[in-house]
């Protein structure tokens, strides 16, 4: 729950959740705006609540849906989404740091690995499952490995598997 209020002095909002404090703000206000009417002020609230979440709470920066759907648990004002969303397109570092959609050109150049552990023992005594994709192919290869083997002895049998 996001509580917000616009004093004569000053703003402020507090984000909780489960009765514990996640997050507050709050500011003084700038001599220009002592003059303000509450409406005005309470769109000051509604800056800082977009500031504060998606600057300071998280270590990520939200995209606009994201941080939408996250904020309209919590709190609600007329316009949000799209308030929101433009916040968000303005926001300098999201605009520096989208990360491209990588897409393999050839095979084998990018893959995924995953072990599946926990196994019981199979008759050879491998007690892993090894799970490469190729992200080009979409393929996938399974191989029975065991816990105890080094990366060089992994990569000799990926390969005489082939």
């Amino acid at each position: 729950m996001v509580y917000s209020d616009a004093l004569l002095s000053g703003l402020g909002c507090v984000l909780i959740q489960d009765e514990k404090l996640i997050a507050y703000a709050s500011r003084q206000l700038k001599t220009h705006e002592f003059n303000y009417l509450t409406h005005d002020l309470e769109l000051a609230i509604v800056e800082l609540i977009l500031y504060e979440v998606h600057d300071n709470s998280f270590p990520m920066h939200l995209n606009g849906m994201k941080m939408y759907r996250d904020l309209q648990e919590l709190h609600w004002w007329a316009r949000m989404k799209r308030e929101i969303i433009e916040f968000v397109a303005k926001c300098l570092t999201c605009q520096r740091v989208k990360a491209e959609h990588q897409v393999p050109k050839w095979k084998w150049e990018r893959i995924t690995m995953d072990f599946i552990t926990g196994l019981l023992l199979s008759a050879n005594r491998r007690n892993v499952i090894w799970v490469i994709v190729d992200r080009f192919m979409k393929s996938t290869y399974f191989v029975a490995v065991r816990t105890d083997w080094s990366l060089p002895k992994l990569a000799k049998v990926k390969w005489k598997n082939n």
